[in-house]
């Protein structure tokens, strides 16, 4: 799951986990839950149809931002649903990694965003998918 009791994968508390799977090479397939955060925020409208996406987006940028992805090179993420909102907001999430300063991208990014983001995996099943027989 992209996330556990409000936790995002990046968590430090899921570092001893990181640093198993890393250590074992494994493949990590992620999939979206509902997000605690983020419940009846827009009414009439069921929390999956938009917090599915964006919590992929989130646990994306905390494996990302944290560091875990470049202190674990030998996990492959697989990010279900074509890595949620990412492929929207890439340039944002860019812009985010520049204003870091360069003390903070080498810690965790030293090849750059788009080296990192090159790295990660993404499932394009239930990308683009026929809504409700629209054509």
């Amino acid at each position: 799951m992209t996330s556990y009791q409000s936790k995002y994968l990046g968590d430090p508390a899921f570092a001893p986990v990181m640093d198993e799977l890393n250590r074992r090479k494994a493949v990590v397939f992620t999939h979206p839950v509902r997000p605690d955060c983020c419940r009846n925020l827009v009414p009439d409208v069921a929390e999956p149809v938009i917090e599915l996406a964006t919590d992929t987006t989130r646990t994306v940028a905390s494996v990302l931002f944290s560091g875990t992805a470049t202190r674990c090179p030998d996990i492959k993420f697989i990010w279900s649903h074509g890595g949620g909102t990412m492929p929207m907001i890439v340039q944002r999430i860019a812009a985010q990694v520049r204003n870091l300063t360069p003390e903070e991208r080498a810690k965790i990014m030293p090849d750059g965003f788009e080296a990192a983001a090159k790295r990660q995996y993404y499932d394009i099943a239930s990308v683009a998918m026929n809504p409700g027989g629209m054509e």
